[in-house]
């Protein structure tokens, strides 16, 4: 049976056009007369930019800043700050060193007395600016619930927008009794591509998959035989993975702009450039209960064991679960 394999949307492509969006907006912000320009400090973490080379991006936005600001005939330097760890988040809002940053739900949840609870921004893909995960099995398998894959193995797809699937998972076997996923699998496999965490399942050559719904269901539209041999077992309510907020203390006109701005970014030419490149469709700007059912699954997980993996080269890593 043929299987096309086509080239999968990256998750961590809906994470870049806020940071883009937010530079765009700075610079067409002109500045005030008399007054020391200070450039807006962008920040991302590592986790929620997600396995891309952090270097390119930052150049990426730079360039693209830089040239538009030429443009424009302004002069501003964007400063995009990255941050490899939650501590280094915390110090640096507390230090008033950044002034907005794109971080992990989880993150932004343990931060809430040091972020504003306004004017969170999310990128849209298809109508949506939620994540749905669904755990996808083999018809052939014989497992029908997410409390028979014990000694299993699990093909993980990563990524920014797959944060919050693990913790949806333990949630969906603690239902059933399991205290935790580790022990209860026989074994991990994280993948970078959706392709490469669906088809060893379709193939038989492991359990199951924990993909995002978008993302089994745009693979099964141009494979239509995956949904002959692919079935979901469990599926999530609508989740926010990442979120890019203000700091609580950064206040202004330029903040006021920003916010003015973001929501209408695709309708201009510049932006719907640069939401097409990271293909994104537009940005929105929503209050802080679209974050709901997210802080509710994070109560009844606000510790999650990290799964260790090295995808500094993009390759699959296996992860034995003791």
């Amino acid at each position: 049976m043929k299987v096309i394999v086509f080239q999968d949307v990256k998750p961590h492509r809906l994470i870049l056009p806020v940071i883009a969006a937010v530079v765009m907006a700075v610079l067409c912000l002109k500045p005030v007369e008399g007054l020391a320009e200070q450039p807006l400090r962008i920040g991302f973490s590592i986790e929620a930019l997600g396995p891309i080379n952090q270097n390119d991006a930052l150049a990426a936005i730079k360039v693209f800043a830089r040239n538009f600001a030429e443009g424009q005939g302004l002069y501003v330097e964007p400063q995009p700050i990255l941050f490899s760890s939650f501590t280094e988040i915390e110090q640096a809002l507390k230090k008033e060193s950044v002034d907005c940053i794109s971080m992990a739900s989880r993150d932004f949840k343990s931060l809430q007395n040091l972020m504003s609870m306004d004017d969170l921004v999310v990128p849209v893909r298809n109508d949506s600016f939620t994540e749905e995960y669904v755990l996808v099995v083999n018809k052939k398998s014989n497992i029908h619930l997410a409390n028979e894959l014990e000694g299993h193995s699990l093909e993980l797809l990563e990524g920014p927008r797959m944060l919050l699937a693990l913790p949806w998972l333990e949630s969906e076997l603690q239902k059933a009794g399991v205290k935790k996923a580790h022990g209860f699998l026989s074994s991990i496999r994280v993948k970078t591509k959706l392709q490469d965490a669906l088809l060893p399942v379709f193939f038989g050559k492991s359990d199951a998959c924990l993909v995002t719904r978008k993302g089994f269901a745009a693979m099964a539209e141009l494979n239509p035989q995956l949904m002959q041999q692919l079935t979901v077992v469990a599926e999530s309510h609508e989740y926010v993975p990442v979120v890019f907020g203000f700091r609580r203390s950064y206040k202004g006109s330029v903040k006021n702009r920003i916010v003015q701005m973001v929501e209408r970014w695709h309708t201009t030419v510049a932006g719907q450039q640069i939401l097409t490149i990271f293909q994104a469709d537009r940005l929105l700007l929503r209050p802080v209960d679209c974050m709901e059912s997210t802080f509710a699954l994070l109560d009844r997980h606000p510790i999650v064991d990290p799964v260790q993996r090295n995808t500094s080269q993009g390759h699959s890593v296996q992860v034995k679960v003791q």
